[in-house]
C-alpha cells in the first residue's frame, strides 16, 4: 500500500492505494484440421509440434513469404554450387597427371 495526496477543496487529502498487479492468461487456441495432412491440432503446443512435424511455419504475408522463398533459393543454389566444385575438385584429382596439366595450364 502506497500513500498519495490529492487535491481537494483547496486542501491536500492522503489518499491510500493499493497498486494490484494484473495477470493475462491468454487462452488456449481452439481445436482445428490441420491443413497439410488433416489431423487434429489441439493447442498452443499441438500447433508448435504441427508446424515442425509438417515442416510449415506460420503465415507472415505474401511480402514475408517471398523473402523466406528468396532466401531459400539463394541456399539452395549456394549448396548446389558447393556440390558442382566438389565433384569438379574430385574429378581433377581422380585424372592422370598428364591430361590434368594439359587441361588447367593448356
Amino acid at each position: 500500500m502506497r500513500k498519495t495526496y490529492v487535491l481537494r477543496d483547496g486542501q491536500w487529502v492522503e489518499k491510500h492505494t493499493t497498486r494490484q498487479k494484473l495477470h493475462y492468461v491468454q487462452p488456449d487456441y481452439e481445436d482445428y484440421e490441420s491443413p497439410i495432412d488433416g489431423r487434429i491440432v489441439h493447442g498452443k503446443k499441438g500447433r508448435r509440434y504441427d508446424l515442425e512435424r509438417t515442416g510449415s511455419r506460420p503465415w507472415e504475408g505474401r511480402d514475408q513469404e517471398q523473402k523466406e522463398a528468396d532466401r531459400d533459393n539463394y541456399y539452395h543454389d549456394q549448396k548446389e554450387d558447393r556440390r558442382l566444385d566438389e565433384s569438379v575438385q574430385y574429378s581433377l584429382a581422380q585424372m592422370h597427371p598428364e591430361k590434368r596439366r594439359k587441361l588447367l595450364y593448356g
